[in-house]
């Protein structure tokens, strides 16, 4: 029964992942979020439900998760259907088969080196030490990550405006986006670096302090592919995600040989290490290419502009005073 669930929930994920890829194609993002969050409530509410009638079991776990994608696909079919409607036109379809499909297989060929250049150094953790230090590795590398988001919220954004506006702004536009991440995730590193060594053992206790140098040592990768993730969506948008999984492979091959030097020599650290050097060699590689598309200079995509520097300060002024505009109001 459990398989059975399992494999009625991957193409219905499939086709929920499609409905919200479309939605991120027309730039509805307001509603991409609503009908996310949607899904989430509606497999909460259905748990709760199933519980009481199946029990606490993974089967319950499913079944819940697939109808809050089912709610989810049918609100979202409801907003996208002319989508569907205007799309049975037979002789266009053929003639965007094989680009749309050679897009696609270059892209999927990238997830794929990707998944590996972030995950293969668990498995080369777990093969040269123990499951213990795997523990430790796992979680240093989960809190590095946390900074991710920021660029994950902007690349679903950037890539459709991006294939909008090619030769009509993009250029100055994803710049200006560069500028700003590179910004945001270098104080967010900084921060993350410097609470890790009390937050950790705090949160997760004594034993996991290991993890803290495993932070230490990632930190700079991660926010190198903060900069990477940003990249390859504007990357996408043109037409190019080539480049994506290029970069991938190039992650990946550093990854297995640094891990295979590093590990036996520094234990988890060296992991890290060899991570974050392998994430900024393919960081480097975007940068090659991203700077020869956009006809700009490395400055121009991570050095904040006297531009950026007064619309900081006008948001910090007003934010100031509108803490202390509220502070006044509770006073009185």
């Amino acid at each position: 029964m459990l398989a059975i669930l399992v494999l009625a929930s991957i193409p219905i994920t499939v086709v929920f992942s499609i409905f919200m890829s479309v939605l991120i194609g027309e730039e509805r993002f307001r509603l991409r979020s609503v009908l996310a969050v949607l899904n989430r409530v509606v497999s909460l509410i259905a748990f709760f439900i199933f519980v009481l009638f199946l029990g606490r079991g993974a089967e319950t776990a499913i079944l819940a998760n697939l109808a809050g994608l089912v709610v989810g696909g049918c609100a979202a079919l409801i907003f996208i259907k002319h989508f569907f409607l205007d799309g049975w036109n037979i002789r266009e379809a053929r003639q965007n088969l094989m680009p749309t499909l050679v897009f696609g297989i270059r892209g999927q060929a990238g997830n794929l080196a990707t998944f590996f250049s972030y995950r293969l150094d668990v498995f080369m953790v777990n093969y040269f030490l123990d499951a213990t230090q795997v523990g430790l590795y796992a979680l240093g590398v989960m809190v590095s990550e946390a900074i991710w988001q920021v660029p994950g919220v902007v690349s679903v954004a950037l890539c459709p405006r991006t294939a909008r506006t090619v030769g009509a702004g993009a250029e100055s536009f994803t710049s200006m986006i560069l500028r700003q991440v590179f910004f945001i995730t270098i104080l967010a590193g900084l921060v993350i670096a410097l609470i890790a060594p009390f937050i950790i053992p705090l949160v997760f206790g004594v034993r996991f302090a290991p993890s803290v140098a495993v932070i230490w040592w990632i930190l700079p990768g991660t926010i190198a592919l903060s900069l990477s993730k940003v990249i390859c969506a504007d990357l996408t948008g043109r037409g190019l995600n080539v480049h994506t999984a290029i970069s991938s492979y190039v992650g990946l091959l550093f990854t297995l040989i640094l891990d295979w030097l590093l590990i036996p020599k520094m234990g988890i650290q060296g992991a890290a290490l060899a991570s974050s050097v392998a994430y900024l060699c393919a960081t480097a590689y975007l940068f090659i290419v991203i700077r020869r598309e956009l006809k700009t200079s490395l400055k121009s995509l991570l050095v904040p502009s006297s531009a950026d520097l007064r619309a900081y300060k006008t948001l910090w002024s007003s934010l100031h005073k509108g803490w202390w505009s509220e502070r006044a109001k509770a006073l009185n």
